[in-house]
């Protein structure tokens, strides 16, 4: 089968978004086939048409925020944190070359249906605060999209830590996360529920300015739930794993762009690599 990236090399985004809601709809021989519905809806409780537009959108941001700080190459391999069944993975290569896309997730389910539907691209099953496949420095771009608003503190902390070790230096990580302005907006949509996990509103924000860190668990699983992070909490984790927050993209979650530090070590080994490779 052709790559992704090679049979649309040369067309416009808006030819590359069509075939997307084409396969949404069930067409098939698009590229970018879809799972049946009930492996999509284990996502997002989405799927057709409507999951197709929210990843679209989701996918604008992470490029937007990501050429915010880097151009684009399709050279940069990419990391999807938390890829499901390969929702946004799939629009990645119009952008990136097939073997240089990369996707992890804590369900097998979703990771069986993303190998067979996107065979030109790499999945792999992982643990929830695990280590991840991948050796020391492997990506340009790592994102993870609607992970860190469910994430305990905890796991957070070790997930950060983690998606640290893999990403380059220079290379940025990109997480999108609720945050203050989104507290009122879950009271309203949904005051019952939301009670239930992280109390009362006035309690709830209580919490959030003073640890800038809110979450409740959903006990859907292990240190799985509904969370709130403050970028006071932000700033200090990214600092002490070597990352700078470059900036935010302001939205139904909020993107950081968060940029990784050259270590010393790091400028005189790429410096070498650089030399030996002018050698004849």
């Amino acid at each position: 089968m052709t790559p992704i990236n090679e049979a649309f090399n040369g067309d416009s985004l808006d030819v590359f978004y069509e075939q997307y809601r084409r396969a949404s709809r069930g067409e098939r021989g698009t590229h970018f086939d879809f799972p049946v519905h009930e492996i999509q809806r284990i996502t997002n409780s989405l799927s057709g048409e409507e999951t197709a537009e929210r990843a679209i959108s989701v996918f604008e941001a992470i490029m937007g925020a990501y050429q915010s700080v880097k151009a684009i190459s399709p050279r940069r391999k990419v990391l999807d944190y938390g890829c499901g069944w390969g929702r946004i993975t799939r629009l990645l290569p119009y952008y990136f070359a097939d073997e240089n896309i990369f996707g992890v997730d804590v369900n097998t389910d979703l990771i069986d249906s993303a190998r067979q539907t996107l065979p030109s691209l790499s999945f792999e099953s992982i643990e929830s605060m695990g280590r991840l496949p991948y050796s020391d420095s492997s990506f340009d771009l790592v994102f993870a999209n609607s992970v860190f608003s469910h994430l305990s503190e905890i796991s957070a902390t070790a997930t950060i830590t983690e998606l640290c070790r893999v990403l380059a230096p220079g290379g940025v990580l990109l997480l999108s996360v609720l945050q203050h302005k989104h507290l009122a907006q879950f009271y309203k949509s949904n005051p019952e529920w939301v009670t239930k996990i992280i109390g009362e509103l006035p309690d709830a924000e209580t919490v959030l300015e003073e640890n800038h860190f809110l979450w409740g668990d959903t006990k859907r699983w292990d240190n799985y739930g509904l969370t709130f992070i403050a970028d006071d909490w932000l700033e200090p984790v990214m600092a002490e794993q070597g990352l700078v927050i470059k900036g935010k993209v302001e939205g139904s979650q909020n993107w950081i762009v968060c940029v990784k530090r050259h270590t010393i070590l790091g400028l005189i080994t790429s410096t070498i690599s650089s030399l030996r490779s002018l050698i004849p």
